[in-house]
């Protein structure tokens, strides 16, 4: 018996949105038909973790006495997705993203016990192929891959943390007094100094569960950037400090069209059922007329 084939000849049910499964599910492959999707757009937002590190180019730059350690953030985007075909989908993502990272003080200062802790956020927008095969005859489950670029620009930024104190209102420039002290400030970009533009690729595995109206999954992502955070602004510069983050992910998309068409139905329904009472009413109040006939 094939697999996915109920014992009376019929194949299970299988949900709306997912594109065009139940033709040739019979078939050795039937993951890479390339059947027609009934309901193609697919609506959602998705949230989760993210942990940084700053890659440094092999150099510490004129950091020789500190070290540069991940930091925690978090991540949150909608998602637009056109399923082409069961198998294949493009998907845009505008997000919000936090990159941080930690620097410690080592050498001479490590026991001090000094720290920075860099919060970055940018404003991300993603382009990605989303690939996907089922796990199960019914195909419900599904197991998936996407991979892409993604561009922004920074958004805003501080830093918090303990260490010598700076007049100018940031601890590692302008250093004028020896005194320690935590702090908690913003950070404001510099356009000598900063690079605005973040960019790069990224790629994840996942597993989705498909509903007839909606889909759930969890990703685990890795994004790769390319840009530098800082400009040559000084004639011995800086190393180049680029971010590369892991976030694992957890969202939900809804098919709007799968949506739609329950209304409709349900608004038949209602107009059926209303149609019947009419009747119904009709047909009482003509047995009604008629038993007042024979009474006269």
């Amino acid at each position: 018996m094939p697999a996915g084939r109920a014992a009376g000849g019929a194949p299970p049910p299988v949900p709306a949105g997912v594109a065009g499964e139940a033709k040739g599910a019979d078939e050795a492959g039937a993951w890479w038909t390339l059947d027609a999707v009934e309901h193609p757009w697919h609506f959602g937002v998705q949230a989760g973790y993210v942990y940084n590190t700053l890659y440094q180019g092999g150099a510490e730059g004129h950091y020789t006495t500190g070290s540069w350690h991940g930091g925690h953030g978090w991540h949150a985007a909608l998602l637009v997705r056109y399923q082409i075909f069961n198998w294949r989908a493009v998907q845009a993502e505008p997000a919000y993203i936090q990159k941080n990272y930690r620097l410690k003080w080592s050498g001479a200062y490590e026991r001090f016990n000094w720290y920075n802790d860099t919060t970055n956020g940018f404003i991300d927008f993603s382009l990605l192929a989303h690939l996907s095969t089922a796990l199960d005859a019914r195909r419900r489950v599904r197991l998936f891959a996407t991979g892409g670029g993604f561009a922004g620009v920074w958004a805003h930024g501080g830093d918090a943390g303990l260490g010598l104190a700076a007049q100018s209102g940031h601890p590692f420039y302008g250093w004028t007094t020896s005194s320690v002290h935590r702090y908690d400030v913003d950070y404001a970009f510099d356009d000598e100094r900063d690079n605005r533009f973040d960019g790069g690729l990224l790629c994840g595995l996942g597993v989705q569960l498909d509903r007839e109206a909606f889909s759930v999954f969890l990703e685990c992502r890795l994004h790769y950037g390319f840009t530098d955070l800082q400009k040559t602004y000084q004639a011995r510069a800086f190393a180049p400090k680029m971010n590369d983050a892991l976030s694992i992910l957890v969202g939900v998309l809804i098919r709007p069209g799968v949506l739609r068409e329950r209304a409709q139905e349900h608004e038949g329904t209602d107009a059926k059922g209303n149609e019947e009472a009419k009747k119904a009413e009709g047909n009482e109040e003509a047995k009604k007329a008629e038993g007042n006939e024979k009474a006269e």
